[in-house]
């Protein structure tokens, strides 16, 4: 990850929020701040950056895979993130707004504990409910604590069922806001 230059905001609605004004109000906030000058790209993530309090995914690992033991958790995100983060796809693709409820990338630690000696692009992460195709595979970064290794990571598309509170990334070009 590329620190330098990154700043992460939380956001959240006054008052009770369905859907349709969580939308309205991430909109807003999202336009407020791509008009400050400097700013290079910015992306959203729904859980708070640097902090130890993980959720676990809801996902079921391969079957042909022993689960190994350790938390795997899930991060959804606006398809700006990885470049906002200064991730590197190490393979296959970013998401694109077409992958909403379809697709997914997975980090490297994800990688590394399901799909050891072959290429995970391609292969599906099973839900209960549906199935998410791996469509690339990024660099880790230590986005819940800087002393705590990175967590085996699926990142999918952001979508208006999402929680009300957001964090927001912002990268800034040179030196960053005056």
């Amino acid at each position: 990850m590329q620190a330098d230059r990154v700043i992460a905001l939380r956001t959240v609605p006054a008052g009770v929020a369905d859907a349709s004004r969580r939308v309205r109000h991430n909109t807003i906030v999202a336009d407020v701040v791509r008009r400050v000058p400097g700013v290079q790209s910015l992306a959203f993530i729904d859980v708070p950056l640097l902090q130890r309090a993980v959720r676990g995914s809801r996902f079921r690992p391969p079957m042909s895979v022993p689960h190994p033991a350790g938390t795997n958790t899930d991060a959804t995100i606006t398809p700006e993130y990885f470049e906002t983060m200064g991730m590197v796809l190490r393979t296959g693709r970013g998401l694109t707004a077409e992958d909403r409820g379809r697709g997914g990338v997975i980090n490297e630690s994800l990688a590394r504990r399901y799909w050891r000696d072959r290429n995970p692009v391609g292969e599906f992460i099973r839900y209960d409910d549906g199935a998410r195709e791996i469509v690339g595979v990024v660099s880790d970064i230590r986005d819940f604590s800087l002393d705590y290794p990175s967590l085996p990571t699926l990142y999918y598309v952001w979508d208006e069922a999402n929680p009300p509170i957001a964090t927001i990334v912002v990268r800034f070009a040179g030196s960053g806001p005056r």
